[in-house]
């Protein structure tokens, strides 16, 4: 995708992972990693958005306020060059609690003053969406030069090669991209750092983000999903979107459902195919829990979703088979006890900034609590 407006950088294609690759994934580790969900099928990625609609607008509300009631932004605006900051945002998705944070700077700053931003994420859509709502919202900011966006494909686990493409394009159009000295505030909503199955890593991801910008003075926010007391339930929404990308590499061919000889899908239920009645009784879906604690007592609780084959399932372009009752792990959900998770990020050095609130998200059938973190370092 191009774009002629020299304040836009547009990079989304390819897809950085094929379908072919997903499906030979789940067929040797019998396990899907989490950003399957938003990368593989354009229709589960744009199914999503809509599910989480109401989700988003209210996270949204709540990382803006943290944004201020955590300090971020004095610590930002003490260390501004000319007025100007740097924003990263990892694993974006439709990025509304970014678009209300940089809304929240424009207001701030100078009208002299602006934003670099670079956003990125796995999935085409979702950046195309968040790409979108940048340019309708802030279209008089862009046009000055106020705003300078960097919308690009990418893994939030290799950040170097796609930010640099960023710095080195803005460059040759005469515009100097979050430049040395710039303060950079980095942003991982939506429980991101959650949705691994690695424990510990969420530390590790944060002092890697340290280390690459070791220079400059530097915010981290991070948003996670809370312990509750209450054990957390989800809705058949939820269940529908786990179910997507499996019916999307069956409906491509990638993976085939071997059926006892005479017996056809009229004869019995498809593969992937969950009825709201299965749902209530036996179901070839469930949720495993477990608690883990790891460096510095970061406590977390690990919900694991495994689907249960009802047939033989097998991959004809690789040769690979997984026999009838095989458990694939499709999705790991990873919530924090927010003490301990600040002491473990404590340990990197800096500050490590809590909120005074969590903040409750209702959608249908679930309820949970989600809160932001903030870790600040001088250089």
């Amino acid at each position: 995708m191009s774009e002629t407006n020299k304040h836009i950088l547009v990079k989304v294609d390819p897809p950085l992972v094929t379908p072919r690759e997903f499906a030979s994934t789940l067929m040797r580790d019998c396990k899907l990693p989490s950003f399957a969900y938003y990368t593989l099928p354009p229709n589960s990625a744009c199914w999503w958005a809509t599910f989480s609609n109401v989700e988003s607008k209210i996270r949204k509300q709540y990382e803006a306020e943290t944004f201020h009631s955590l300090g971020v932004d004095d610590f930002l605006y003490a260390s501004a060059v000319r007025q100007r900051v740097g924003i990263v945002g990892l694993a974006v998705g439709e990025g509304m609690g970014e678009i209300e944070i940089i809304k929240r700077v424009l207001n701030d700053l100078a009208p002299s003053g602006g934003v670099d931003y670079f956003a990125m994420d796995m999935s085409p859509p979702l950046l195309l969406v968040h790409l979108n709502l940048l340019r309708n919202i802030f279209a008089d900011e862009i046009q000055a030069g106020r705003l300078n966006l960097a919308i690009l494909l990418g893994n939030i686990k290799d950040l170097e090669a796609p930010l640099q493409k960023a710095c080195r394009e803005f460059e040759s159009r005469g515009i100097a991209f979050l430049p040395d000295g710039m303060p950079l505030l980095v942003t991982c909503f939506g429980n991101v750092l959650g949705n691994e199955s690695e424990a510990d890593q969420e530390v590790s991801f944060i002092q890697g983000v340290q280390q690459f910008f070791a220079d400059r003075c530097l915010v981290c926010m991070a948003g996670v999903s809370v312990i509750r007391e209450t054990a957390d339930t989800y809705d058949p929404a939820w269940i529908e979107f786990l179910m997507e990308p499996l019916r999307y590499l069956m409906e491509m061919g990638l993976l085939v459902s071997e059926f006892p000889e005479g017996q056809t899908t009229e004869d019995k239920d498809a593969e992937f195919c969950i009825s709201q009645e299965s749902q209530e009784c036996e179901t070839p879906l469930i949720c495993v829990r477990s608690n883990y604690t790891g460096s510095h007592d970061n406590r977390s609780e690990v919900h694991e979703f495994y689907y249960s084959l009802r047939h033989n399932l097998k991959m004809p372009a690789e040769g690979l088979r997984l026999k009838k009752q095989s458990k694939l792990l499709l999705y790991a959900v990873r919530k924090y006890d927010i003490e301990g998770l600040a002491r473990a990020i404590e340990s990197l050095g800096g500050e490590v900034r809590r909120p005074d609130r969590f903040q409750v998200i209702q959608t249908a059938e679930e309820i949970r609590e989600y809160a932001v973190i903030a870790a600040s370092r001088d250089r």
